[in-house]
């Protein structure tokens, strides 16, 4: 017969259940029952006498010796073309057509090559021709190949598969493959006992307990799955893989420390395992710190030194990453170049790997075009490689250049069209776009991945079931984009059937509950995913119930679910990080500090890398307790921890740009943007800050060199404009700024609503309308492009309208204050306003309602109503208690000072400005301003004139401290510095009074 032979070098489909494998060549006519394959592995050199041998002598000395099988075999491995392997099979089969392994191996060759029908008669007449007890693998075989030419027909396979074991009850693959066929037609009961009855007769075959480990943990047994792996270590201890998910189910668990435990172990027993050793140091990283980690990792690199052997490329990946974690770009680069440039013998794999590595570090710190050349280079050494054109689509996604992303996708699938990762990846790409209808399709494409997700291995098992999660996520966030609630939920409960042990989907599936149905239904979508999930995943889980308990108002239930998370994981340092912020929000400033210290000390005695912990730590004690020593120690502390984290460097120049200290602001916004360069936040606040300081140019340039380092930022364009329009009065470079910005995101409702400010300020309402209007369209929950309106409609002079946004935003946001004071002020202002007794009912509410640290202006808007009313010990008393609860906050001190002006309380109203200065600095300009006034009034000239100085110092951009120093110096008869100074004043926008009218209250116009 005419037979066609698959090199072996290719992969066949493995007999315990259907995944793809490499062929290992075993010598043995009967099943081992040895670890890891249903065939015999190859063992030393002393079972290849021929092994040095070269072809034409293998040729000559099996044509002396045709009896020898596993001659056979080692000459159709060493074949090249299909004719030469073949003619060796049938050689090979001509002397031994009793020898199973040879059929079986022919079978799988003309399965590997699509001829199943072929494999199919040769695996028949292999169970003819073969002795009893030889042929387990050749049933397995072909009832696999049954499964997949006629799915249906599963009692055939089931068939097939016992007869298997009726001719060898030993062998351990038979049982794999009969339990996983159970599984996969939905009879977990028969395939647990199919497990138990396997366990019992192969009882040495790893691969029986490694499949059964793989079942119960797919069930959510994971207590049961763990002795099972622990059989399977035992077994077959010189076999990573076991050892791998063996720790991989204890960090599920919850327990890093188990699994760190097994892994030091795995590493004694198998010191050349690069897996383990990665994996050994990620879990080391999470428990003793980075530097362990490193040590982990760089002990293979000295053991490789002293074997003149090249490093795993897993391990100088790894590396590579850890540096790059730790802001050691240099060293990163420094160990995906080493990788990258190593010679083709070392594979193109370890080579693509490195580059794509190399490119997401590049793209990090903000240089997409140097990612784009390393990723061509990837092209041109593997052109049909999947992961590169995922890179590259990725990237383009980035840039928004989604036609090239589109052509990138399509080679990426071309190449590898089951991979469900591809799909979603390009899902999500055109969900970006904004073409939800291609979108759908292509993530129900990743939904439905994987025929044969149940003959998986754990690792990757769970990963096809995260894609088809995230899929079916992906896809309910598009019917909520619909406005498709009902269609929403179908996709978020099919989600969490697909993947029980998901936590977001469970999330997602909450917050529909809770547009749909209400609180309750919220609380009990929770209740059933605590109860679904692995344990280790109950901390976030609660802590996402307390932060919706918090949102909606019940901050004794809120506490009870931060408690519950805490006490699941003490670690999970965002439970304790939202639970001091409910405290603060509710006024327990001392609990939310002392609870902030609480998690520090978990965090350093468990080595946790928590920046975010003190960052949030220290703007509480900055902007809420006022203890500015203590918020410098907590940031210094935080970096001591976490160095090089620039957001900690962002938090600390704001505090000292508040506190007027704007040299030692400027140096450590520098830090910020040198450490991570690609943050556009960061660039953004060096430019606020010398715009600010009226050093335009230089705050061009700052912003400039953000765009360039994050170039869809669209937050930078916007503050960009900003400057321009309000601080430099170029309208038309502003306008130009705002579409940039409207285009690198168009969903970016903050860049349509300043755009509608600008244009308000400029006296094109028409314009500001549409614009406000377009962000209340992206962002219907946000009150400010609510209240933005209600402030355009009063100035047209149509109230009505103006009330009703007003009230719209606040039943989007009942705490927005600055609605309750709007709404107020219309009422008390405007000539058709319900008068005095109607505002202040509104502002009496709002207190109730509003939390004075978040709302003063509610406080201070009714004290000066009351005053103006002439009911000034009221009003004083409405800001004495408001400066108790918010004792930094200038503006109060600020009108408070003006009601002591006007009773003509001088001393008193000298100590209140200056308490007010003192209380924030970066906010004291306008109180500089009013205190001046006085002064001037009082004839104070020269105290007048430090005053106006003062402030223009605190904020070079205040044109009402330029205004009133100009005024002093024209009535002082200095005409030429008052021109100049006028001048000065021209070059900005009139944002207020500064307080220097009785009434010291400024409304806010929408920027």
């Amino acid at each position: 017969m005419s037979m066609s032979f698959l090199s072996s070098s290719g992969t066949v489909r493995d007999l315990r259940g259907g995944r793809q494998r490499p062929l290992i060549v075993k010598y043995s006519m009967k099943g081992d029952p040895a670890p890891g394959n249903s065939l015999p592995k190859r063992r030393g050199d002393s079972s290849k006498p021929w092994r040095d041998r070269k072809l034409p002598e293998l040729w000559a000395i099996a044509r002396e010796t045709p009896n020898d099988g596993k001659l056979w075999v080692e000459i159709a491995k060493r074949e090249i073309s299909t004719e030469s392997k073949r003619q060796a099979l049938k050689s090979g089969l001509e002397y031994n057509e009793r020898n199973a392994y040879l059929w079986h191996m022919l079978g799988m060759v003309y399965w590997r090559e699509g001829s199943q029908g072929k494999a199919d008669a040769v695996f028949a007449e292999a169970i003819r021709k073969c002795e009893p007890g030889s042929r387990a693998a050749i049933f397995q075989a072909k009832a696999l190949l049954l499964k997949e030419t006629s799915r249906s027909n599963s009692d055939k396979v089931i068939s097939l598969l016992e007869e298997g074991l009726t001719d060898d009850d030993k062998h351990g693959p038979l049982y794999v493959a009969l339990a996983n066929h159970y599984e996969e037609i939905g009879k977990n009961e028969m395939a647990h006992e199919t497990f138990e009855k396997g366990a019992r007769k192969a009882s040495k075959h790893a691969a029986v307990w490694r499949a059964w480990g793989n079942f119960e943990q797919k069930q959510g047994h994971l207590h049961d799955a763990r002795g099972k792996w622990e059989r399977a270590t035992q077994i077959s201890p010189h076999e990573p893989r076991s050892w791998l998910n063996y720790a991989e189910l204890e960090r599920q668990i919850g327990s890093d420390t188990n699994a760190c435990s097994i892994l030091r172990e795995a590493l004694k027993r198998n010191p050349g395992s690069s897996e383990i050793r990665v994996m050994l140091a990620k879990v080391v990283e999470n428990l003793e710190g980075p530097a362990e980690a490193r040590l982990i990792l760089q002990a293979e690199i000295q053991s490789a030194e002293r074997a003149e052997k090249n490093t795993s490329g897993l391990v100088l990946r790894a590396l590579g990453s850890l540096e790059a974690r730790e802001g050691n770009i240099g060293k990163a680069r420094e160990y995906y170049s080493i990788l990258a440039g190593r010679p083709a013998r070392f594979g193109d794999a370890e080579i693509i790997k490195a580059l794509h590595a190399w490119a997401l570090l590049e793209v990090k710190q903000g240089n997409s075009k140097e990612a784009g050349l390393i990723l061509g280079r990837g092209t041109s050494i593997s052109p049909r490689d999947a992961g590169i054109w995922r890179a590259i689509a990725e990237l383009e996604t980035r840039q928004r250049n989604f036609n090239q992303a589109r052509d990138a996708f399509q080679r990426a699938v071309s190449a590898q069209p089951s991979d469900p990762r591809l799909w979603l990846a390009w899902g999500r790409m055109e969900m970006s776009a904004q073409a939800d209808s291609r979108a759908c399709e292509l993530l129900e494409k990743a939904s439905q991945a994987s025929a044969r997700e149940h003959t998986l291995p754990m690792r990757q098992y769970r990963e096809v079931k995260r894609v088809q999660c995230d899929a079916l996520r992906e896809m309910a966030a598009l019917a909520m984009r619909a406005g498709d609630f009902k269609l929403c939920r179908e996709r978020c409960i099919t989600a969490t059937k697909k993947d029980p042990s998901n936590a977001h989907a469970w999330r997602d599936l909450a917050d529909v509950s809770m547009k749909e149905n209400g609180l309750a239904a919220m609380r009990a979508v929770y209740d059933k995913a605590i109860r679904s999930v692995p344990q280790s995943t109950h901390p976030k889980l609660y802590h996402w119930l307390g932060l919706e308990e918090r949102r909606c108002g019940d901050p004794n239930r809120a506490r009870i679910a931060f408690e519950k998370a805490i006490g699941a994981d003490e670690s999970y340092i965002s439970t304790w990080t939202s639970w001091a912020l409910l405290e603060k929000e509710t006024g327990n400033l001392e609990e939310s500090c002392t609870i902030f210290e609480r998690a520090a000390e978990v965090a350093s005695r468990k080595n946790l890398r928590v920046p975010f912990l003190f960052m949030t730590w220290g703007r509480v004690l900055d902007r809420e307790v006022g203890d500015i020593d203590r918020a410098r120690v907590v940031y210094r502390q935080g970096l001591d921890q976490n160095k090089g984290f620039s957001p900690l460097y962002q938090a600390w120049g704001q505090l000292e740009e508040r506190q007027g200290d704007i040299s030692t602001a400027r140096e450590l916004y520098g830090k910020a943007y040198e450490a991570d360069p690609h943050n556009g936040s960061l660039w953004q606040s060096a430019a606020l800050l010398e715009a600010q300081q009226r050093n335009l140019q230089t705050a061009r340039d700052l912003f400039e060199k953000g765009i360039s380092m994050d170039p869809r930022n669209a937050a930078l364009y916007v503050s960009y404009a900003v400057v321009e329009a309000r601080q430099a009065g170029n309208v038309g470079v502003a306008r130009d700024l705002f579409k940039k910005a409207t285009s690198v995101d168009p969903k970016f409702a903050l860049a349509w609503h300043a755009w509608g400010a600008a244009e308000f300020r400029e006296g094109n309402l028409d314009a500001a309308e549409r614009l406000y209007k377009q962000a209340g369209k992206l962002d219907e929950g946000d009150p400010v492009c609510w209240h933005a309106l209600g402030m355009l409609y009063r100035s047209r002079g149509h109230l009505d309208l103006a009330r009703d946004y007003f009230r719209k935003a606040l039943v989007v946001d009942s705490k927005h204050a600055l609605s309750y004071q709007s709404l107020a002020l219309l009422e008390a202002k405007e000539p058709h306003g319900l008068g005095f007794q109607a505002a202040r009912r509104i502002l009496r509410e709002a207190t109730t309602i509003v939390n004075v640290r978040d709302g003063w202006p509610v406080w201070q808007t009714w004290a000066v109503l009351e005053a103006d009313a002439g009911n000034i010990d009221e009003a004083q008393d409405i800001l004495q208690a408001a400066i108790e609860e918010v004792p930094n906050c200038a503006q109060l001190y600020q009108a408070y000072a003006v009601l002591k002006r006007d009773k003509s309380d001088y001393d008193e109203a000298r100590r209140l400005f200056d308490a007010g200065a003192r209380a924030s600095p970066k906010d004291s300009a306008p109180v500089y301003s009013a205190w001046g006034k006085m002064e001037e009034d009082c004839g104070y000239v020269e105290r007048a004139r430090e005053l106006y100085q003062k402030g223009i110092e605190v904020n070079p951009s205040n044109s009402v401290c330029w205004n009133l120093y100009a005024a002093l110096e024209a009535s002082e008869g200095n005409s030429d510095e008052a021109e100049r100074l006028k001048f000065v004043a021209s070059g900005f926008s009139d944002d207020s009074d500064g307080g220097a009218t009785s009434s010291s209250l400024v409304e806010a116009d929408g920027y």
